[in-house]
């Protein structure tokens, strides 16, 4: 084996084992692409194996079984994209149809003449028998199938306004591995019809790096992508829960009977209870009746001053600590749409105005009680 595809082989296999540890998605898409770069990884094994080992009979169709299970996957995984994804009984037809490759592969195999140290001739030895040539021409045309189908979801998919961002540079690395993928068969297929080619050995060997690493590359974007997204919805929720906690505090006291006595198993369900209880509070406080607050409302005829009032007189103006400098509302706003909840969001800028309005607040208002 080579240096340079050991180097891909061993870079491909930290990469998995960094998204692995670092990002565990469970879902169809995720368990797809698992499914695509193994199968790629134990393929160009296969075929850097035989360099030393020789065109093994078993090696090689082991290699040709990889290679169509992982554009199995790749192209399962792509047409998942589309925005009437495949049903999983079409999922099951498919597989079923590359197993039915594999096993044609298998029984083509003894057709194929050995070399006198028995191993597998390379294709321009075969041109002509067709025994062999059906052997080799049954995975080339396979894959540039396979290929075709997936391409053409992923164009479709592609063309989806609303796909996300790190979804479509997954989508185009996938792309590029499928085009990498045809050079190499379309290489195999021009061999076995007796076209000279220059360098094809190279040229397969390179097309299959190629895949292997814009495969990777895709797991590990949506893995990235995962991961800073997990970051910065926690780093959300602190900076939610610094804004609500301390107000919450303060409209408790004065309404502990909104406390739900549950307890909260996240931060973010703690969040998401801190919001209710405060919001729940502040509607009751906003509501309260008595005479000794309609001259504040007088005062603070809009929202958020006039709550900020209101908690001002009934808790007193320092019962708030002062608000973080370096948050303001535009950055609130971003940090609230990192919460993955539209509802909560809008909760949580909303209190955000009250705070502020609190701290803005130079002196409490007057209030003349009888």
């Amino acid at each position: 084996m080579s240096f340079l595809p050991l180097v891909v082989i061993v870079a491909a296999i930290g990469l998995l084992l960094f998204v692995s540890f670092t990002h565990r998605g469970r879902g169809d898409r995720t368990k797809l692409l698992w499914v695509a770069v193994l199968a790629l990884t134990a393929a160009v094994l296969a075929r850097e194996l035989s360099g030393p080992l020789g065109h093994v009979p078993v090696l090689d169709l082991f290699k040709r079984i990889a290679l169509v299970a992982s554009e199995t996957g790749a192209m399962l995984l792509v047409l998942t994209f589309r925005r009437e994804s495949i049903t999983r009984r079409t999922g099951r037809i498919i597989w079923a149809v590359a197993a039915a490759v594999s096993v044609l592969q298998a029984v083509l195999l003894p057709t194929v003449p050995l070399l006198p140290d028995g191993t597998v001739p390379p294709y321009s030895d075969v041109v002509g028998i067709p025994g062999p040539v059906a052997y080799f021409a049954v995975n080339q045309f396979t894959l540039i199938t396979f290929v075709a189908v997936g391409a053409t979801g992923c164009i479709r998919a592609l063309r989806n306004a609303r796909q996300p961002r790190a979804a479509k540079i997954s989508l185009i690395l996938l792309l590029t591995a499928g085009a990498c993928i045809v050079v190499y068969a379309s290489t195999g297929l021009a061999l076995l019809v007796g076209l000279p080619m220059d360098h094809d050995a190279v040229i397969q060997r390179v097309m299959l790096l190629v895949t292997i690493i814009s495969m990777c590359a895709s797991l590990a974007v949506g893995g990235i992508h995962k991961i800073v997204g997990n970051g910065q919805r926690r780093a959300a929720v602190n900076t939610a829960t610094d804004i609500i906690e301390p107000l919450w505090n303060v409209v408790t006291t004065l309404r502990p009977d909104v406390v739900i006595d549950f307890p909260a198993s996240t931060r973010y369900e703690r969040l998401t209870r801190l919001t209710i209880e405060t919001n729940d509070a502040l509607a009751l406080i906003r509501n309260d009746a008595a005479d000794a607050l309609t001259q504040l409302r007088a005062a603070h005829p809009s929202e958020p001053d006039l709550t900020a009032g209101l908690l001002a007189h009934l808790a007193g103006s320092d019962a708030l600590p002062p608000l973080d400098k370096r948050l303001d509302s535009n950055r609130l706003l971003r940090v609230a749409r990192r919460l993955g909840n539209d509802s909560l969001s809008a909760s949580v800028f909303d209190l955000y105005r009250v705070r502020d309005a609190f701290a803005r607040a130079r002196r409490p208002a007057t209030v003349q009680t009888a």
